[in-house]
């Protein structure tokens, strides 16, 4: 049995040997740095480009007046903004506003006191249009019924 020692220096065979044009260390280093290099050169142009994109969206949405600024900001200025306002009784709601509307329909009352005008109530004013004589007064054709 041989030991570590016994083995020879030299290759047995004359047609086992290193070959040395299999890997050259130059072309190994030379693709590494370029590799760097391009990596370099795609973060440079990717930054450059989120540059341009960022100057773009600034002057495409130009900064918040200083009204919108003044808005206020949670949770520190929750006291500032007022509490909602909600319905306590839809149907009281419902019955206050059919109550308005009602009134503004069936009562007299002035609209644009400067201007000189009033609101009648609807049922007079149908009246008054009904009458031919009023209707085309107010550029309303009627067509007499047939006698």
């Amino acid at each position: 049995m041989l030991e570590t020692n016994d083995y020879p220096s030299e290759p047995i065979h004359d047609e086992v040997h290193y070959e040395p044009s299999d890997v050259s260390l130059r072309w190994i280093l030379a693709f590494g740095v370029g590799l760097l290099l391009l990596g370099i050169i795609v973060h440079v142009g990717i930054g450059g480009l989120l540059a341009l994109f960022a100057m773009q969206e600034k002057t495409a949405n130009p900064p918040l007046p200083a009204i919108a600024k003044e808005r206020p900001r949670l949770p520190g200025d929750l006291q500032r903004i007022p509490a909602p306002r909600l319905e306590e009784s839809e149907e009281r709601e419902v019955r206050e506003l059919r109550a308005e509307e009602a009134a503004r329909l069936n009562k007299y009352g002035w609209v644009d006191r400067k201007a000189g005008t009033v609101r009648i109530p609807i049922d007079v004013a149908l009246e008054m249009l009904a009458d031919p004589k009023t209707a085309e007064r107010h550029g309303i054709r009627v067509q007499q019924p047939p006698p």
